[in-house]
Protein backbone atom coordinates (compact mmCIF):
# COMPACT_ATOMS: atom_id res chain seq x y z
CA UNK A 1 0.00 0.00 0.00
CA UNK A 2 1.38 3.54 -0.68
CA UNK A 3 0.70 6.62 0.76
CA UNK A 4 -1.84 8.25 -1.51
CA UNK A 5 -1.89 12.22 -2.67
CA UNK A 6 -5.56 12.40 -1.25
CA UNK A 7 -4.77 10.93 2.66
CA UNK A 8 -1.56 12.94 3.12
CA UNK A 9 -3.41 16.46 1.57
CA UNK A 10 -6.07 15.51 4.28
CA UNK A 11 -3.88 15.26 7.16
CA UNK A 12 -2.35 18.54 6.54
CA UNK A 13 -5.43 20.27 6.02
CA UNK A 14 -6.29 18.89 9.54
CA UNK A 15 -3.07 19.52 11.27
CA UNK A 16 -3.22 23.15 10.04
CA UNK A 17 -7.02 23.46 11.20
CA UNK A 18 -6.82 21.73 14.40
CA UNK A 19 -3.79 20.25 15.32
CA UNK A 20 -4.16 16.56 17.46
CA UNK A 21 -2.84 14.01 18.71
CA UNK A 22 -4.36 11.50 16.30
CA UNK A 23 -3.77 13.89 12.89
CA UNK A 24 -0.25 13.37 14.07
CA UNK A 25 0.12 9.85 14.78
CA UNK A 26 -1.37 9.37 11.35
CA UNK A 27 0.79 11.12 9.24
CA UNK A 28 3.54 9.17 11.11
CA UNK A 29 1.85 5.82 9.85
CA UNK A 30 1.42 7.30 5.99
CA UNK A 31 5.49 8.26 7.01
CA UNK A 32 6.23 5.02 6.33
CA UNK A 33 4.44 4.07 3.32
CA UNK A 34 6.23 3.88 0.62
CA UNK A 35 5.69 7.06 -1.76
CA UNK A 36 5.39 9.42 1.11
CA UNK A 37 8.20 11.70 0.79
CA UNK A 38 7.24 12.09 -3.28
CA UNK A 39 3.95 13.06 -2.06
CA UNK A 40 5.38 15.66 -0.18
CA UNK A 41 7.67 16.92 -2.47
CA UNK A 42 4.54 17.35 -5.09
CA UNK A 43 2.32 19.08 -2.47
CA UNK A 44 5.26 21.24 -1.72
CA UNK A 45 5.38 22.40 -4.86
CA UNK A 46 1.85 22.71 -5.75
CA UNK A 47 1.79 20.68 -8.38
CA UNK A 48 -0.72 18.06 -9.54
CA UNK A 49 -3.08 18.51 -6.68
CA UNK A 50 -5.43 20.55 -4.77
CA UNK A 51 -3.12 22.14 -2.73
CA UNK A 52 -1.84 24.98 -4.95
CA UNK A 53 -3.26 28.11 -3.86
CA UNK A 54 -2.63 26.97 -0.29
CA UNK A 55 -0.10 28.27 1.61
CA UNK A 56 -0.08 26.96 4.38
CA UNK A 57 -0.38 23.48 3.18
CA UNK A 58 2.91 23.88 0.96
CA UNK A 59 5.20 25.27 3.98
CA UNK A 60 4.10 22.77 6.17
CA UNK A 61 4.98 19.86 3.38
CA UNK A 62 8.37 21.36 3.14
CA UNK A 63 8.99 21.64 6.60
CA UNK A 64 7.56 17.83 6.89
CA UNK A 65 10.06 16.88 3.92
CA UNK A 66 13.18 17.35 6.12
CA UNK A 67 11.77 15.81 9.02
CA UNK A 68 10.87 12.82 6.99
CA UNK A 69 14.51 12.40 5.96
CA UNK A 70 15.75 12.86 9.21
CA UNK A 71 13.37 10.30 10.60
CA UNK A 72 13.14 7.36 7.84
CA UNK A 73 16.80 7.85 6.00
CA UNK A 74 19.03 6.47 8.25
CA UNK A 75 18.05 3.96 11.87
CA UNK A 76 18.74 6.80 14.49
CA UNK A 77 17.54 4.99 17.93
CA UNK A 78 14.03 6.93 17.56
CA UNK A 79 12.59 3.45 16.43
CA UNK A 80 11.10 4.79 12.81
CA UNK A 81 11.10 2.82 10.20
CA UNK A 82 13.69 3.09 7.81
CA UNK A 83 12.15 3.56 3.85
CA UNK A 84 12.52 0.98 1.82
CA UNK A 85 15.29 1.38 -1.30
CA UNK A 86 13.07 1.66 -4.16
CA UNK A 87 11.21 4.59 -2.28
CA UNK A 88 15.00 6.17 -1.71
CA UNK A 89 15.38 5.88 -5.04
CA UNK A 90 12.34 7.68 -5.73
CA UNK A 91 12.67 10.16 -3.92
CA UNK A 92 16.09 11.15 -4.67
CA UNK A 93 15.71 11.12 -8.16
CA UNK A 94 12.44 13.13 -7.90
CA UNK A 95 14.24 15.85 -5.57
CA UNK A 96 16.89 16.38 -7.90
CA UNK A 97 14.49 16.97 -11.27
CA UNK A 98 12.68 18.99 -8.79
CA UNK A 99 15.26 21.67 -7.86
CA UNK A 100 14.89 24.32 -10.29
CA UNK A 101 11.10 23.93 -10.12
CA UNK A 102 9.14 27.38 -10.35
CA UNK A 103 8.00 27.62 -6.51
CA UNK A 104 8.90 29.87 -3.45
CA UNK A 105 12.58 29.82 -1.99
CA UNK A 106 11.64 28.47 0.89
CA UNK A 107 10.38 25.39 -0.36
CA UNK A 108 13.07 25.35 -3.11
CA UNK A 109 15.33 25.74 -0.21
CA UNK A 110 13.49 22.35 1.95
CA UNK A 111 14.21 20.20 -1.22
CA UNK A 112 17.93 21.42 -1.49
CA UNK A 113 18.34 21.03 2.55
CA UNK A 114 16.75 17.22 2.35
CA UNK A 115 19.10 16.14 -1.18
CA UNK A 116 21.93 17.58 1.24
CA UNK A 117 21.12 15.07 4.64
CA UNK A 118 20.62 12.07 1.70
CA UNK A 119 23.56 12.95 0.32
CA UNK A 120 25.97 13.21 3.97
CA UNK A 121 24.76 9.29 4.00
CA UNK A 122 24.02 7.73 0.61
CA UNK A 123 26.85 9.37 -1.72
CA UNK A 124 28.58 8.39 -3.41
CA UNK A 125 28.37 4.69 -2.61
CA UNK A 126 24.46 4.50 -3.14
CA UNK A 127 24.26 7.25 -4.89
CA UNK A 128 26.39 7.83 -7.93
CA UNK A 129 24.62 9.90 -9.84
CA UNK A 130 24.23 12.70 -7.73
CA UNK A 131 27.04 15.17 -8.67
CA UNK A 132 25.74 14.96 -12.38
CA UNK A 133 22.04 15.92 -11.19
CA UNK A 134 23.63 18.86 -9.14
CA UNK A 135 25.47 19.98 -12.36
CA UNK A 136 23.08 19.74 -14.35
CA UNK A 137 20.74 21.68 -11.65
CA UNK A 138 23.89 24.39 -11.08
CA UNK A 139 23.86 24.65 -15.17
CA UNK A 140 20.77 26.57 -14.93
CA UNK A 141 21.30 28.88 -12.34
CA UNK A 142 20.45 31.50 -14.61
CA UNK A 143 16.94 30.97 -13.99
CA UNK A 144 15.70 34.07 -12.08
CA UNK A 145 14.27 31.81 -9.50
CA UNK A 146 17.12 29.81 -7.86
CA UNK A 147 18.73 31.44 -4.82
CA UNK A 148 19.97 29.92 -1.96
CA UNK A 149 19.32 25.94 -2.20
CA UNK A 150 22.12 26.12 -5.53
CA UNK A 151 24.66 27.98 -3.03
CA UNK A 152 23.50 24.89 -0.51
CA UNK A 153 24.42 22.04 -3.25
CA UNK A 154 27.51 24.40 -4.01
CA UNK A 155 28.41 24.19 -0.31
CA UNK A 156 27.58 20.09 -0.07
CA UNK A 157 29.98 19.28 -3.19
CA UNK A 158 32.71 22.19 -2.10
CA UNK A 159 34.25 19.15 0.44
CA UNK A 160 34.42 16.70 -1.94
CA UNK A 161 35.65 18.77 -4.56
CA UNK A 162 38.41 20.02 -3.74
CA UNK A 163 40.71 17.98 -2.32
CA UNK A 164 41.20 17.17 -5.82
CA UNK A 165 42.54 20.21 -7.07
CA UNK A 166 46.03 19.39 -6.11
CA UNK A 167 46.02 16.24 -8.36
CA UNK A 168 44.47 17.92 -10.75
CA UNK A 169 47.06 20.75 -10.80
CA UNK A 170 49.85 17.91 -10.36
CA UNK A 171 48.36 16.31 -13.50
CA UNK A 172 48.65 19.78 -15.74
CA UNK A 173 52.27 20.54 -14.42
CA UNK A 174 53.76 16.76 -15.73
CA UNK A 175 55.45 17.09 -18.78
CA UNK A 176 53.83 17.04 -22.10
CA UNK A 177 55.98 14.65 -24.29
CA UNK A 178 55.71 13.78 -27.93
CA UNK A 179 57.49 10.42 -27.32
CA UNK A 180 54.67 9.39 -24.53
CA UNK A 181 51.37 10.64 -25.69
CA UNK A 182 49.65 8.25 -23.15
CA UNK A 183 49.30 11.27 -20.53
CA UNK A 184 47.59 13.16 -22.67
CA UNK A 185 43.86 11.13 -22.27
CA UNK A 186 44.45 12.13 -18.06
CA UNK A 187 45.60 15.61 -19.43
CA UNK A 188 42.37 16.19 -21.31
CA UNK A 189 40.27 14.51 -18.57
CA UNK A 190 41.23 16.86 -16.02
CA UNK A 191 41.15 19.88 -17.84
CA UNK A 192 37.55 18.86 -19.01
CA UNK A 193 36.51 18.69 -14.73
CA UNK A 194 38.34 22.14 -14.47
CA UNK A 195 36.54 23.70 -16.83
CA UNK A 196 33.35 22.59 -15.01
CA UNK A 197 35.00 23.76 -12.06
CA UNK A 198 35.95 27.16 -12.62
CA UNK A 199 32.79 27.63 -14.48
CA UNK A 200 30.35 26.82 -11.49
CA UNK A 201 33.22 26.67 -8.17
CA UNK A 202 35.13 29.90 -9.10
CA UNK A 203 34.50 31.32 -5.06
CA UNK A 204 35.11 28.11 -3.69
CA UNK A 205 38.29 28.04 -5.71
CA UNK A 206 39.80 31.22 -4.72
CA UNK A 207 42.93 29.66 -1.99
CA UNK A 208 43.57 27.43 -5.28
CA UNK A 209 43.57 30.25 -7.90
CA UNK A 210 47.10 30.69 -8.00
CA UNK A 211 48.76 27.47 -8.09
CA UNK A 212 45.54 26.33 -10.83
CA UNK A 213 46.53 29.84 -13.17
CA UNK A 214 50.44 28.71 -12.87
CA UNK A 215 50.38 24.73 -14.04
CA UNK A 216 47.57 25.91 -16.70
CA UNK A 217 49.64 28.78 -18.12
CA UNK A 218 52.53 26.14 -17.90
CA UNK A 219 51.00 23.79 -19.66
CA UNK A 220 50.28 26.37 -22.09
CA UNK A 221 53.32 27.86 -22.91
CA UNK A 222 54.74 24.03 -23.22
CA UNK A 223 52.03 23.01 -25.32
CA UNK A 224 52.82 25.70 -28.23
CA UNK A 225 56.35 24.07 -28.94
CA UNK A 226 54.75 20.07 -28.64
CA UNK A 227 51.66 22.28 -31.52
CA UNK A 228 54.85 24.09 -33.78
CA UNK A 229 56.97 20.57 -33.55
CA UNK A 230 54.33 18.05 -34.13
CA UNK A 231 51.52 19.99 -36.06
CA UNK A 232 52.70 22.74 -37.53
CA UNK A 233 56.35 21.81 -38.83
CA UNK A 234 55.17 17.86 -38.76
CA UNK A 235 58.95 17.40 -37.41
CA UNK A 236 57.66 14.26 -35.34
CA UNK A 237 55.28 11.77 -36.04
CA UNK A 238 52.93 10.81 -33.35
CA UNK A 239 52.52 7.55 -31.89
CA UNK A 240 49.26 5.65 -30.86
CA UNK A 241 47.17 7.47 -28.81
CA UNK A 242 44.84 6.77 -26.27
CA UNK A 243 40.72 6.67 -27.21
CA UNK A 244 37.69 7.92 -24.79
CA UNK A 245 34.80 5.64 -24.50
CA UNK A 246 33.51 6.83 -27.74
CA UNK A 247 36.29 5.70 -29.47
CA UNK A 248 37.07 8.94 -30.34
CA UNK A 249 41.45 9.91 -30.08
CA UNK A 250 42.84 11.63 -27.02
CA UNK A 251 45.22 13.26 -29.25
CA UNK A 252 46.85 16.74 -29.31
CA UNK A 253 44.28 18.46 -30.74
CA UNK A 254 41.69 17.18 -28.49
CA UNK A 255 44.11 18.29 -25.57
CA UNK A 256 45.07 21.79 -27.48
CA UNK A 257 40.89 22.23 -27.80
CA UNK A 258 40.33 21.27 -23.80
CA UNK A 259 43.12 23.89 -22.70
CA UNK A 260 41.62 26.87 -24.39
CA UNK A 261 38.06 25.69 -23.02
CA UNK A 262 39.92 26.12 -19.64
CA UNK A 263 41.28 29.76 -20.99
CA UNK A 264 38.11 30.39 -21.73
CA UNK A 265 36.27 30.09 -18.65
CA UNK A 266 39.20 31.74 -17.01
CA UNK A 267 38.95 34.96 -18.79
CA UNK A 268 34.85 34.56 -18.67
CA UNK A 269 35.26 34.33 -14.55
CA UNK A 270 35.14 37.62 -12.85
CA UNK A 271 37.06 36.35 -9.97
CA UNK A 272 39.97 35.21 -12.35
CA UNK A 273 39.92 37.96 -14.49
CA UNK A 274 41.96 40.55 -12.24
CA UNK A 275 44.75 37.59 -11.93
CA UNK A 276 44.77 37.56 -15.98
CA UNK A 277 45.63 41.33 -16.18
CA UNK A 278 49.44 41.14 -16.01
CA UNK A 279 49.31 38.02 -18.60
CA UNK A 280 47.25 39.66 -21.28
CA UNK A 281 50.28 40.53 -23.28
CA UNK A 282 52.22 36.74 -23.09
CA UNK A 283 48.93 35.60 -23.52
CA UNK A 284 48.03 37.27 -26.73
CA UNK A 285 51.15 35.88 -28.15
CA UNK A 286 51.03 32.71 -27.18
CA UNK A 287 47.44 32.50 -28.56
CA UNK A 288 48.32 33.76 -32.16
CA UNK A 289 51.11 30.69 -31.79
CA UNK A 290 48.30 28.58 -31.76
CA UNK A 291 46.36 29.61 -35.03
CA UNK A 292 48.93 28.83 -37.10
CA UNK A 293 47.80 26.24 -40.06
CA UNK A 294 48.74 22.84 -39.18
CA UNK A 295 50.45 20.57 -42.02
CA UNK A 296 47.44 18.79 -42.55
CA UNK A 297 45.51 21.89 -42.98
CA UNK A 298 48.05 23.72 -45.49
CA UNK A 299 47.89 20.23 -47.09
CA UNK A 300 44.24 20.65 -47.23
CA UNK A 301 44.28 23.95 -48.79
CA UNK A 302 47.17 23.40 -51.29
CA UNK A 303 44.74 20.44 -53.06
CA UNK A 304 41.25 21.84 -52.55
CA UNK A 305 41.20 25.35 -51.15
CA UNK A 306 37.19 25.26 -51.34
CA UNK A 307 37.64 22.12 -48.82
CA UNK A 308 39.55 23.81 -46.64
CA UNK A 309 37.23 26.93 -46.23
CA UNK A 310 34.45 24.64 -45.45
CA UNK A 311 36.32 22.89 -42.98
CA UNK A 312 37.43 26.34 -41.10
CA UNK A 313 33.44 26.67 -41.15
CA UNK A 314 32.40 23.45 -39.96
CA UNK A 315 35.29 22.98 -37.38
CA UNK A 316 34.69 24.12 -34.04
CA UNK A 317 37.32 22.17 -32.03
CA UNK A 318 40.58 23.84 -33.23
CA UNK A 319 43.37 25.74 -32.13
CA UNK A 320 42.74 27.93 -35.02
CA UNK A 321 39.50 28.12 -34.23
CA UNK A 322 39.84 28.55 -30.48
CA UNK A 323 42.60 30.82 -30.46
CA UNK A 324 40.20 33.22 -32.24
CA UNK A 325 37.32 32.57 -30.16
CA UNK A 326 40.36 33.24 -27.35
CA UNK A 327 41.38 36.60 -28.87
CA UNK A 328 37.96 37.71 -29.25
CA UNK A 329 36.45 37.02 -25.40
CA UNK A 330 39.74 38.64 -23.95
CA UNK A 331 39.15 42.31 -25.68
CA UNK A 332 35.35 41.86 -25.30
CA UNK A 333 35.63 40.98 -21.55
CA UNK A 334 38.27 43.51 -20.45
CA UNK A 335 36.70 46.17 -22.49
CA UNK A 336 34.94 47.28 -19.54
CA UNK A 337 36.89 45.86 -16.73
CA UNK A 338 38.34 48.18 -14.43
CA UNK A 339 41.86 46.48 -12.62
CA UNK A 340 44.96 48.37 -11.31
CA UNK A 341 48.10 48.67 -13.64
CA UNK A 342 50.89 48.81 -12.03
CA UNK A 343 53.53 46.80 -14.15
CA UNK A 344 54.27 43.62 -12.01
CA UNK A 345 54.42 40.67 -13.84
CA UNK A 346 52.13 37.72 -14.37
CA UNK A 347 53.34 35.28 -11.16
CA UNK A 348 53.57 38.51 -9.09
CA UNK A 349 50.15 38.93 -9.79
CA UNK A 350 49.33 35.24 -8.84
CA UNK A 351 50.42 35.39 -5.43
CA UNK A 352 49.26 39.44 -5.14
CA UNK A 353 46.26 39.76 -5.87
CA UNK A 354 43.12 38.02 -4.09
CA UNK A 355 40.57 36.75 -6.41
CA UNK A 356 37.60 39.04 -4.45
CA UNK A 357 40.05 42.03 -4.79
CA UNK A 358 38.24 45.47 -5.73
CA UNK A 359 38.97 47.19 -8.96
CA UNK A 360 39.92 50.92 -8.87
CA UNK A 361 38.67 53.35 -11.35
CA UNK A 362 41.61 52.29 -14.80
CA UNK A 363 39.85 51.20 -17.50
CA UNK A 364 42.09 48.01 -18.98
CA UNK A 365 39.90 47.48 -22.24
CA UNK A 366 42.27 50.02 -24.10
CA UNK A 367 45.37 48.98 -22.89
CA UNK A 368 44.06 45.12 -23.71
CA UNK A 369 43.90 46.44 -27.31
CA UNK A 370 46.91 47.59 -28.00
CA UNK A 371 48.90 44.50 -25.93
CA UNK A 372 46.76 42.45 -28.86
CA UNK A 373 48.19 45.34 -31.13
CA UNK A 374 51.35 44.35 -30.12
CA UNK A 375 51.48 41.53 -30.19
CA UNK A 376 50.73 41.29 -33.67
CA UNK A 377 53.09 43.36 -34.64
CA UNK A 378 56.17 41.05 -32.83
CA UNK A 379 54.32 38.34 -34.38
CA UNK A 380 55.00 39.68 -38.27
CA UNK A 381 58.04 40.71 -37.11
CA UNK A 382 59.21 37.47 -35.96
CA UNK A 383 57.72 35.69 -39.25
CA UNK A 384 59.77 38.43 -41.00
CA UNK A 385 62.65 37.32 -39.35
CA UNK A 386 61.86 33.33 -40.03
CA UNK A 387 62.05 34.20 -43.53
CA UNK A 388 65.13 35.68 -43.39
CA UNK A 389 66.47 32.79 -41.94
CA UNK A 390 64.59 30.75 -44.09
CA UNK A 391 62.79 28.61 -41.85
CA UNK A 392 59.91 27.30 -44.26
CA UNK A 393 57.14 27.65 -41.96
CA UNK A 394 57.80 31.55 -42.03
CA UNK A 395 54.51 32.13 -43.23
CA UNK A 396 52.20 30.08 -41.33
CA UNK A 397 53.34 32.89 -38.37
CA UNK A 398 52.68 35.78 -40.48
CA UNK A 399 48.99 34.11 -41.71
CA UNK A 400 47.84 33.50 -38.03
CA UNK A 401 49.00 37.15 -37.04
CA UNK A 402 47.05 38.75 -40.33
CA UNK A 403 44.29 36.33 -39.05
CA UNK A 404 44.41 37.88 -35.58
CA UNK A 405 44.55 40.75 -36.87
CA UNK A 406 41.27 40.66 -38.65
CA UNK A 407 39.63 38.52 -35.92
CA UNK A 408 40.51 41.80 -33.13
CA UNK A 409 39.91 44.34 -35.82
CA UNK A 410 36.50 45.84 -33.99
CA UNK A 411 38.55 46.24 -30.95
CA UNK A 412 41.52 47.61 -32.29
CA UNK A 413 39.39 50.46 -34.16
CA UNK A 414 37.45 50.61 -30.65
CA UNK A 415 40.86 51.31 -29.11
CA UNK A 416 41.45 53.98 -32.14
CA UNK A 417 39.00 56.34 -30.83
CA UNK A 418 39.31 56.20 -27.09
CA UNK A 419 40.88 58.52 -24.81
CA UNK A 420 44.28 57.94 -23.16
CA UNK A 421 47.62 56.91 -24.33
CA UNK A 422 50.34 58.75 -25.11
CA UNK A 423 53.64 58.39 -27.67
CA UNK A 424 53.05 54.97 -29.44
CA UNK A 425 50.13 54.19 -27.65
CA UNK A 426 48.21 57.84 -28.51
CA UNK A 427 44.86 57.45 -30.61
CA UNK A 428 46.50 59.05 -34.01
CA UNK A 429 49.54 56.77 -33.47
CA UNK A 430 47.95 53.54 -33.10
CA UNK A 431 46.35 54.82 -36.40
CA UNK A 432 49.61 54.58 -38.37
CA UNK A 433 50.50 51.48 -36.79
CA UNK A 434 47.28 49.95 -38.12
CA UNK A 435 47.58 51.35 -41.95
CA UNK A 436 51.44 49.99 -41.76
CA UNK A 437 50.18 46.74 -40.91
CA UNK A 438 46.88 47.16 -43.53
CA UNK A 439 49.19 48.61 -46.46
CA UNK A 440 51.66 45.41 -45.37
CA UNK A 441 48.72 43.19 -46.22
CA UNK A 442 47.37 44.84 -49.42
CA UNK A 443 51.21 44.75 -50.75
CA UNK A 444 52.85 41.66 -49.50
CA UNK A 445 51.69 38.40 -49.62
CA UNK A 446 51.82 35.38 -47.20
CA UNK A 447 53.22 32.36 -50.05
CA UNK A 448 52.41 31.04 -53.02
CA UNK A 449 50.17 28.26 -52.14
CA UNK A 450 48.30 31.05 -49.33
CA UNK A 451 48.10 34.01 -52.06
CA UNK A 452 44.39 33.08 -52.33
CA UNK A 453 43.80 32.86 -48.45
CA UNK A 454 45.20 35.92 -48.15
CA UNK A 455 43.00 37.76 -51.05
CA UNK A 456 40.14 36.04 -49.71
CA UNK A 457 40.42 37.42 -46.21
CA UNK A 458 41.59 41.15 -47.52
CA UNK A 459 37.65 41.76 -46.79
CA UNK A 460 39.13 41.92 -42.89
CA UNK A 461 41.49 44.85 -43.07
CA UNK A 462 39.46 46.27 -46.31
CA UNK A 463 36.94 47.18 -43.46
CA UNK A 464 39.42 48.38 -41.11
CA UNK A 465 40.80 50.43 -43.24
CA UNK A 466 37.76 51.91 -44.39
CA UNK A 467 36.64 52.73 -40.81
CA UNK A 468 39.94 54.26 -40.50
CA UNK A 469 40.71 56.06 -43.52
CA UNK A 470 37.33 56.50 -44.80
CA UNK A 471 36.53 55.03 -48.30
CA UNK A 472 37.92 52.45 -49.84
CA UNK A 473 39.19 54.31 -52.78
CA UNK A 474 40.46 57.10 -49.96
CA UNK A 475 41.94 54.45 -48.10
CA UNK A 476 44.39 53.15 -51.08
CA UNK A 477 44.78 56.90 -51.73
CA UNK A 478 46.28 57.30 -47.98
CA UNK A 479 48.47 54.04 -48.29
CA UNK A 480 49.84 55.15 -51.92
CA UNK A 481 50.56 58.97 -50.37
CA UNK A 482 52.55 56.95 -47.26
CA UNK A 483 54.60 54.53 -49.69
CA UNK A 484 55.77 58.14 -51.83
CA UNK A 485 56.22 59.59 -48.84
CA UNK A 486 58.37 56.95 -47.21
CA UNK A 487 60.59 56.78 -50.95
CA UNK A 488 61.28 60.21 -50.50
CA UNK A 489 62.84 59.85 -47.15
CA UNK A 490 64.66 56.64 -48.01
Amino acid sequence: MAASQEDVLICLRASLAAPSPQVEEHLRALSCLPGYGVTLCQLALSQGSDAAGEPGVVQLAAILLKKYVKEHWVRTGIGMAIAAIAAKKNFSAYCCKKINCLSPAQVRTAIGMAIAAIASWDWPQDWPGLMESLVGAIKARNNEHLGKEQRQLRDLMTPYVLPWISSLAEILGSPISLQEPVGWGIKTEALKVLVQLVSYFSKQLAPHAPLLLAKSWQLFARGLEVYQEALVENQTEVSTVEVDTDGNPLDLEMLLAQMFELLLAFVSSSRFQPQLKAATSDLVKLTIGYMQMTHNQVETWSMNPNQFVADGEEETFTSRVSGELLLDEINQTFHDLRVRMDGTTFFDELQAIPLASSSIPDSFGRECALMTLQGIELKLAEAAQQLLKGKPSWWQLREAALLALGTCSDHLMRATKSKGGSGQDGGEAVVQRLRALIDDMMTLTCKGDSDAWCRSHRNYFQRLGEALFGSPGQAKADMATSRDEERAVN
